[in-house]
């Protein structure tokens, strides 16, 4: 096991915590509703927020931990490879995902009026998964060059 690897898992369990306990965005109330008031706001989570994303980022978590948990089973070479580039992958695009949300383009923008913390830390959590990934592929291949 790489210490990449374990960034990652760390990261991402960072990273789910974060997206179903923390504020991400501020959303205007819905008019009409009871007990609404005129330009209040509410906060909204990253799994309530980001509909179609987190289900990319849930899979991006459960690689990331399974990538440490295929250690137990001692596996191959290939498929422990196979699976760190599987978590490059995946944690690419769920960081890209979320940058373009967190920073760029706010998801439901006719409701969303801000991020909160939750977004920001939560878009840095993503990329903590990138970078052990990364880290893990460049350990394995230092390793075999080494050998």
């Amino acid at each position: 096991m790489t210490r990449g690897e374990l960034l990652s898992a760390t990261c991402a369990v960072l990273l789910l915590v974060l997206m179903l306990a923390l504020a991400w965005y501020g959303v205007d109330e819905i008019p009409g509703q009871a007990g609404a008031r005129s330009g209040s706001t509410l906060a909204e989570t990253g799994w309530d927020g980001l509909t179609g994303i987190r289900w990319l980022v849930l899979l991006t978590v459960l690689v990331a931990l399974a990538a440490v948990a295929a250690h137990a089973r001692r596996p191959t070479r290939q498929t422990i490879a196979a699976v760190r580039l599987a978590l490059l992958a995946l944690s690419s695009a769920a960081a890209v995902a979320l940058i373009i949300r967190v920073l760029i383009d706010l998801p439901s923008s006719n409701r969303v009026v801000d991020q909160e913390l939750g977004a920001v830390l939560g878009m840095l959590a993503s990329l903590g998964i990138v970078f052990g990934a990364a880290a893990a592929v460049r350990e394995q291949r230092a390793r075999l060059a080494a050998s």
